[in-house]
């Protein structure tokens, strides 16, 4: 999201240090100008699917990795807001017409009269109308799939409750195949951050990877230790996603959670988005709810 390369910034202070070396052999180094290009924002995309026609689209913009100390940048609660756009418009085009999403706050924008149509093609446009920034994307509905087995398992003791979630996956077909299992009001109790920031949780903590490549004889059998939020109502999502999709969740996990990747070293995402970054995926979610108090 940081379109000033780490790289270069690492690189002028090498030069620095360099030359700082060179003038203990002489008394009157020549001084040496450096020169960084001016940094050019982008927009910066999120997108999220829910059943019952939904979509949400989220807008930020880019910033230079000089814009201060990625620790410092994030408890920043005034420059964050700089980052959101609360002024766009936010299009997605299907099967011959175009819906226009309602911003709501926070860069977020939505609609609830999307159709989730298998193998439909929909085209999103971004236009910030303060910045002038704009992009766009297109991208695939994939068949939805379900999971053969979702079970969480709960154990209570004096101290706290501890629920493990147990599923089941059945390769779909011979074409390969990837998955995103999404967990609202718990997160994954190994991968707990250190340190939270706000009310934004770490990526890894929420979302579980697999692809057809670790199945065997056709199936993947996991489980997850899970750590419950204030509510005991959890909401467990299964989305077949695209390969592209994928290796981005991938990546983007290794950002430890959405403060780090905004303000952190910068990874080199993969993207589908024309003329900015992050990604547009139109993934068809099923849901299953669950009260764990009543388990």
């Amino acid at each position: 999201m940081k379109t000033l390369s780490f790289l270069t910034k690492k690189l002028g202070f090498g030069i620095i240090w360099l030359l700082l070396g060179l003038g203990l052999f002489s008394c009157e180094p020549d001084p040496i100008e450096i020169e960084l290009p001016a940094h050019e924002p982008k927009l910066v995309i999120a997108t999220q699917v829910f059943p019952d026609k939904y979509l949400a689209v989220q807008v930020s913009k880019s910033f230079s990795s000089l814009a201060g100390e990625g620790t410092d940048l994030s408890t920043d609660t005034t420059f964050l807001k700089t980052l959101v756009v609360e002024h766009a418009l936010v299009q997605i085009t299907f099967n011959g017409q175009t819906e226009t999403l309602k911003h709501l706050r926070n860069g977020f924008y939505v609609s609830r009269n999307i159709p989730q149509n298998f193998q439909q093609r929909y085209t999103l446009l971004v236009r910030d109308s303060v910045s002038g920034l704009e992009c766009s994307a297109a991208t695939e509905m994939l068949a939805p799939v379900r999971f053969e087995k979702l079970e969480p398992e709960v154990k209570r003791t004096e101290k706290d409750t501890t629920v493990t979630l147990h599923f089941t996956l059945a390769d779909p077909g011979p074409k390969r195949n990837f998955f995103l299992i999404s967990l609202v009001g718990a997160n994954r109790k190994n991968l707990l951050p250190k340190n939270r920031i706000g009310t934004f949780n770490a990526v890894q903590e929420q979302i579980i990877l697999v692809n057809d490549a670790t199945f065997e004889n056709g199936r993947y059998e996991g489980k997850e230790k899970l750590t419950l939020e204030t509510s005991d109502t959890l909401v467990v999502s299964l989305s077949n996603i695209s390969e592209p999709y994928y290796n981005y969740l991938q990546l983007y996990q290794k950002s430890n959670s959405l403060m780090n990747q905004l303000t952190g070293e910068p990874i080199n995402l993969p993207t589908n988005i024309q003329n900015g970054y992050g990604f547009f995926s139109a993934h068809n979610p099923m849901v299953q709810i669950f009260k764990i108090s009543e388990r």
